[in-house]
């Protein structure tokens, strides 16, 4: 089994949680880099919002910290072979195929992510740009 976390909105996570799964990325959104699937990670909460950030959206991450992006999580421990894992720069990316329906994989767990300092992780001359790098 993995940790599978989704970052998330505080309203979309009880988006998620009101109807019983995470839905998918698709290549007309801007956000599937890897191909249609639902994306999450196997950083932790712990690792905090500004490394969180900077491993899922590059050095866009900024703008969703600041956009509410990064108040939530919710941890779904899914089999290794349901998700392919990317490690492009150093990047830590799990795909999951299709939606992450809740009642598939019992025993999820919602996050609240400690807010922090994330100015380290981020230089002055990145974009406050909703573009996925």
């Amino acid at each position: 089994m993995v940790s599978f976390f989704h970052y998330t909105s505080v309203s979309g996570l009880q988006e998620i949680i009101s109807s019983g799964q995470i839905d998918e990325s698709s290549h007309g959104n801007n956000h599937a880099h890897f191909g249609e699937g639902t994306y999450g990670t196997s950083l932790s909460p712990d690792e905090g919002r500004g490394e969180i950030a900077r491993n899922n959206w590059g050095r866009h991450g900024k703008y969703y910290i600041r956009n509410g992006k990064m108040a939530r999580a919710i941890e779904v421990k899914i089999p290794r072979n349901k998700v392919k894992k990317h490690k492009r720069s150093g990047r830590d990316i799990l795909v999951h195929r299709g939606p992450v329906k809740l009642s598939d994989y019992p025993g999820w767990v919602e996050w609240k992510v400690p807010k922090e300092d994330y100015s380290d992780y981020f230089s002055d001359s990145d974009e406050d740009s909703d573009d996925s790098d």
